[in-house]
């Protein structure tokens, strides 16, 4: 967790200085590699924007939460819900944006993937792999249950505890799937480290399930980077360039998103409402057809066997796309992590309403044409010109929260907030 008090000094020097003062430190980008990123800065974290690996729609209280009741546990969650009383959710979370409680702030923040050490060519022969090669298994996991390095010690009645690591997720999981239950569905989830090698073990199998640990985790960009689909187990917690890059998607110009609770392939992903009216933008949709994970609900564990038994073969079709995304997630020679930062910090500037080097009418579409280009071999089908805002809105987020983004991009543009 970052040092609040450092960074508080450094606001200090920073204030004094012309070029924080002209936005109030709106244009100023920082740096955290934390386990909790932004977490517990209170109002330091209102105006920069902060680069982080976490992605927590909430307070970090809300992990325990989660943990507890599920999806009831985040207002985040609670809201997509058609039971959500209509006219409530929009004032909480513009409420709550404005107040810089939450871990990230959608409007201005930016998650980004850590960097893997893994060989660049590691996931190469999976990417040519047949559709119909068989996996041994299903499902893996392996790690710490109840906490880092934690196995809860064969103690059954940790796993009920809400202590908040991992949201809850690896001990609900591992509570109800782990050993022969698990086996019996093909599904391995470990309470220790993979013996042999964990990227072998992903390797093996067609999901790979991604959860947090005390903080943000590494086990969706291992799992990209092995040729393993990620299957997300991250409540609330926004991925890395995941408002860039299409999950779980499609283009922006298509029909509006299914949006029931527990869907898990809503088929479409609109960009969020016109923040800036009559501005000059473009909206950059990186891909068509890259959608290549699936995310999961504290709700969905208990029919986990039967879902992986019903998407076999889309397993298998998500296998094969993984290799338009894979340099996404990688920091090295050959990677594109670098540049998609780029890009989002370019879309932050455009929303800001900053001038970019390129001149008074310059977007952000060249630079997103090029990295269309090196994920996909192609940039047709992006970016889509049309007037608007640019980064994509991801299926799991309720309208209402869409609302309030907009607003708190909106209000960081005239300077209020």
């Amino acid at each position: 967790m970052c040092d609040a008090a450092r960074l508080a000094l450094t606001y200090r020097w920073l204030e004094s200085s012309t070029h924080w003062r002209r936005r109030g430190g709106r244009d100023h980008v920082i740096w955290l590699t934390g386990d909790r990123g932004a977490c517990g800065l209170g109002r330091l974290a209102g105006r920069p924007i902060f680069v982080t690996h976490w992605g927590l729609l909430g307070a970090f209280e809300s992990v325990r939460k989660i943990a507890a009741r599920g999806s009831a546990g985040s207002p985040v969650l609670e809201a997509r819900n058609a039971t959500a009383i209509e006219g409530t959710s929009l004032p909480r979370f513009t409420a709550q944006l404005s107040s810089a409680t939450w871990c990230h702030a959608p409007h201005k923040d930016v998650v980004v993937p850590p960097y893997i050490a893994m060989p660049e060519r590691s996931g190469e022969k999976e990417q040519r792999a047949p559709l119909w090669q068989a996996r041994s298994n299903r499902l893996i996991h392996a790690g710490g249950v109840c906490g880092w390095r934690d196995g809860c010690g064969g103690d059954a009645s940790k796993l009920g505890g809400t202590n908040g690591y991992s949201m809850g997720m690896r001990q609900c999981i591992f509570h109800m799937w782990g050993g022969q239950p698990g086996m019996s569905a093909r599904i391995s989830v470990y309470n220790h480290s993979a013996r042999g090698g964990f990227l072998k073990l992903m390797r093996s199998s067609q999901w790979c399930l991604a959860t947090a640990g005390d903080g943000w985790g590494t086990r969706l960009a291992e799992a990209v980077l092995a040729g393993c689909v990620p299957l997300i187990a991250q409540p609330a917690v926004l991925q890395p360039f995941e408002d860039v890059l299409p999950y779980e998607c499609e283009p922006a110009d298509s029909a509006e998103p299914n949006l029931e609770p527990n869907s898990k392939r809503a088929p479409t992903a609109r960009s969020l409402p016109g923040a800036m009216a009559g501005a000059d933008l473009s909206v950059e949709l990186l891909g068509t057809v890259a959608d290549f994970s699936a995310r999961l609900d504290a709700e969905d564990v208990a029919t986990l066997p039967t879902w992986l038994a019903d998407h076999e073969q889309e397993a298998a079709l998500l296998r094969q796309r993984l290799h338009l995304v894979r340099g996404a997630f990688q920091w090295g020679r050959t990677g594109l992590a670098y540049n998609l930062t780029l890009l989002s910090l370019c879309h932050r500037a455009v929303e800001l309403g900053l001038q970019l080097k390129a001149g008074p009418q310059a977007n952000c579409s060249p630079l997103a044409t090029r990295i269309n280009r090196e994920l996909f071999g192609t940039s047709a089908g992006a970016p889509h010109s049309a007037p608007g805002p640019i980064r994509i809105r991801p299926t799991w987020y309720a309208p209402a929260l869409d609302d309030a983004i907009h607003e708190a991009i909106a209000l960081r543009r005239r300077g209020v907030a």
